[in-house]
């Protein structure tokens, strides 16, 4: 939930998570092959998508939160 995200953030588990994860991401030297997917209900969706946003370079976002999916789904 919404506190745990907020503990996570004040414990550092946020940053040390996004720093490995950033690794992989930029392994693929590819932003179009990612998607933001909730992951309702098991995450918040507020608090998911601010950890997703800060996985890629701001530029990048509305492929990763929008134009990939439209893409890929033909939308």
């Amino acid at each position: 939930d919404s506190d745990d995200f907020t503990q996570f953030e004040e414990d550092g588990v946020i940053a040390r998570a996004v720093n490995r994860i950033k690794e992989g991401i930029e392994y693929t030297e590819d932003y179009e092959r990612f998607l933001f997917g909730s992951d309702w209900p098991l995450a918040p969706i507020d608090a998911y998508a601010d950890f997703v946003a800060k996985l890629f370079p701001s530029e990048h976002h509305d492929a990763v939160f929008r134009e990939n999916a439209k893409s890929l789904f033909n939308l």
